[in-house]
């Protein structure tokens, strides 16, 4: 059996579960996030840099687990999760990560 893990926001807290996540071989990660990079996340976000500034979030986090583990599938959607859309049927997976 696959475990499938969403994570909603991917900021100090999201990114830092996705990555470990990663290294724990888990290969099916759905990250949500609306925001951006801002220079107040670059002591937070794992990975982010002065040029992810303005970037999706879940970009980033998506571009340093592939980096960690290529071929493992993830998607990512910068949207805004509400209640109920951030249940576990509503996002696919089996685990659910909610950071808001």
């Amino acid at each position: 059996m696959q475990i499938r893990v969403g994570i909603v926001g991917v900021g100090g807290i999201g990114s830092v579960i996705a990555e470990e996540l990663t290294h724990l071989g888990v290969a099916d990660l759905t990250l949500v996030d609306p925001d951006v990079i801002e220079v107040s996340n670059l002591n937070r976000v794992v990975a982010a840099t002065f040029n992810d500034i303005g970037q999706p979030k879940v970009d980033v986090a998506a571009r340093w687990i592939a980096a960690l583990r290529p071929n493992h599938p993830r998607s990512c959607s910068q949207r805004k999760c509400t209640h109920d859309s951030g249940s576990h049927v509503n996002c696919g997976t089996s685990t659910l990560f909610h950071m808001y």
